[in-house]
């Protein structure tokens, strides 16, 4: 999976990975990614990057732009992809460049494959159905594969067959897996990061766990430290779970870190396209309190006294206007501070009404989202809200749906 430095890099427009981020990946430094980076990665010896993009608006259902860039040419070679990347990875030979394509669906989690593109042409060699719910490529060199984490299981291609290999099965959301030189794993989920063996044997229920850490928020992505033996985990709302993987040594169960993240001045908004991180929506809004609606004007949202919900403050709330609220599906947050990760999503109420409570604390890009392939056309396109640790009164954020592609 991508490291969270890259992540957040490419959720701000203008902004190239630091040196720090791209050490030993020269090509890295020298790319201004774009706000619409769906996945990045650069090669083993730092002479390629490949970027997946949104290949535009227009077409029936999404497709990706896979940007091929190279330190001999000044131009990158493209092609596109049918679906959306979630995940890029090259070989470690450099011959090929794997690819987790997510085709979407309507009434359904849609379909995924994990793709082999040869970097010579940028002509997919080969293709293997996934679970729909794949979240990411890494590499497992001790068992000759490669790790897909996937709900209640973690997958493997073995190489360089590229065919189904063993499959693991560990229960609950496993978005993310990072491998040590053996065959301890630390596997992250939505609401914990746990440590297993994929030596030892499954039994019923799957995999033992021989550690788990509970965290108050969805892994992004593990960093293994000093040779393997330490784990830094980054969650979705900003801060950072620390774990041993010496035996020897207790894991540690202490706060979280918070990791500090300052954004650019004056950066525009990217547009990110994510694949949704399933939240709890809040309870519905009591009628008898409706909120204050000011008619949607420009990109920035005003503040109302704060409503309640069941006794929690709503931090934001709003109205979709006009005769096309009926086609949006979700209000959707990407955040906090990082653009590329989905942090909730509700859904209005038959009068265009919403509202959300329990965000974490941070920057979001609020739109709108009309489901499948169909993309509305709203006024403004997005909206930003900064969520404070704790709001005296709810942001509101107004749309109005202009139509739909």
């Amino acid at each position: 999976m991508l490291r969270p430095l890259v992540l957040l890099l490419a959720a701000w427009p203008g902004a190239g990975v630091s040196a720090e981020g791209a050490r030993g990946r020269p090509i890295l430094d020298t790319l201004e990614l774009p706000a619409e980076v769906q996945a990045v990665a650069g090669s083993p010896d730092g002479l390629w990057a490949a970027v997946a993009l949104p290949s535009g608006r227009g077409e029936r259902s999404p497709r990706t732009l896979l940007q091929l860039h190279s330190l001999d040419t000044v131009e990158p070679t493209t092609t596109k992809i049918s679906g959306l990347v979630r995940d890029l990875l090259f070989s470690d030979d450099n011959d090929a460049l794997y690819a987790l394509e997510h085709r979407p669906a309507k009434r359904s989690e849609g379909e995924a494959y994990l793709l082999r593109i040869d970097l010579h042409n940028l002509k997919i060699e080969d293709r293997l159905r996934l679970p729909p719910t794949a979240q990411g490529i890494e590499p497992w060199r001790a068992g000759r594969s490669l790790l897909i984490p996937a709900r209640n299981e973690i997958r493997t291609i073995t190489l360089p067959l590229f065919r189904s290999g063993s499959l693991f099965r560990i229960l609950g959301e496993n978005l993310t897996v990072s491998a040590t030189t053996g065959t301890l794993v630390v596997v992250g989920q939505d609401a914990a990061v746990l440590v297993v063996d994929l030596a030892d044997p499954q039994g019923r229920e799957g995999l033992p766990v021989r550690d788990r850490i509970a965290t108050p928020a969805p892994v992004v992505s593990i960093d293994l430290e000093q040779g393997g033996m330490h784990a830094v985990a980054h969650l979705a709302d900003g801060s950072d779970v620390s774990l041993s993987l010496d035996p020897g040594t207790p894991v540690e169960t202490g706060a979280a870190v918070v990791r500090e993240i300052a954004p650019t001045p004056n950066e525009p908004e990217p547009l990110a396209i994510v694949e949704p991180l399933r939240v709890e929506a809040p309870p519905p809004r009591n009628p008898s309190a409706p909120p204050q609606v000011p008619a949607p004007a420009e990109n920035k949202a005003t503040r109302v006294p704060a409503a309640k919900s069941d006794g929690r403050p709503v931090q934001a709330q709003g109205t979709i206007h006009d005769a096309g609220a009926d086609l949006v599906i979700s209000v959707v947050f990407l955040g906090p501070d990082n653009l590329l990760r989905e942090a909730a999503r509700v859904r209005p109420a038959a009068d265009g009404r919403w509202e959300i409570s329990l965000l974490p604390a941070g920057r979001y890009r609020v739109q709108l989202d009309a489901g499948g392939a169909r993309a509305l056309i709203t006024e403004p396109p997005f909206r930003t809200l900064e969520i404070g640790e704790a709001p005296a009164a709810a942001l509101t954020a107004d749309f109005r749906v202009v139509g739909a592609l």
